[in-house]
């Protein structure tokens, strides 16, 4: 866990270097997220849709390529069925990833794009049943696509997959969000 965090505030100090000869990006914007149920231990665990929050920072490299950095949350009632009981559980998901995407049409008002994320993931889970009530960690590999269309709006559909069980979730999220330039 310690490589990945380094990595990352390495990634972060690298991309404040470059801001004098390029332009950055910071994008905000929220998600509806679909869970991938799963079971663990003859215990099933599954959540609805939920929405989400995301915040990235980007760096352009060139046209074609920019590095960056992004926060996302989505958090939710699920429930958890076992045998002979079905309880309420409440969720927690946070990822904070190193994230890279290659630009198919830069300088147009219609850019689809495609990238990765990669980065630790936490999550918090807390029911009365299983008498769950802790954070734990997986390392998220979060490949995407999407459209930039006028510089400004991006739609996007990313799937964060938890690479470690648990009480995270797989899911794909489908995103809105507004990009704010500073050339």
């Amino acid at each position: 866990m310690k490589k990945i965090l380094t990595t990352l505030l390495a990634l972060g100090l690298t991309l404040t270097a470059f801001a004098q000869s390029g332009s950055s990006e910071l994008e905000v914007g929220g998600t509806l997220n679909y869970f991938l149920g799963k079971q663990v231990d003859n215990v099933s665990y599954n959540r609805p849709m939920r929405p989400g929050i995301l915040i990235e920072y980007r760096y352009n490299i060139s046209d074609y390529l920019d590095l960056g950095v992004q926060a996302s949350s989505t958090f939710g009632q699920g429930k958890i069925v076992g045998t002979g009981y079905t309880d309420k559980a409440w969720f927690l998901q946070v990822a904070p990833l190193a994230v890279a995407d290659f630009n198919l049409l830069p300088e147009r008002g219609f850019n689809p794009f495609i990238g990765v994320g990669v980065g630790p993931g936490f999550g918090y889970e807390s029911n009365k049943i299983t008498k769950v009530a802790h954070w734990s960690t997986s390392l998220v590999v979060a490949p995407r696509v999407g459209v930039e269309l006028f510089e400004h709006l991006r739609l996007s559909v990313q799937y964060n997959w938890y690479l470690k069980a648990g009480e995270k979730f797989s899911n794909v999220a489908l995103g809105v969000s507004w990009t704010f330039l500073d050339d």
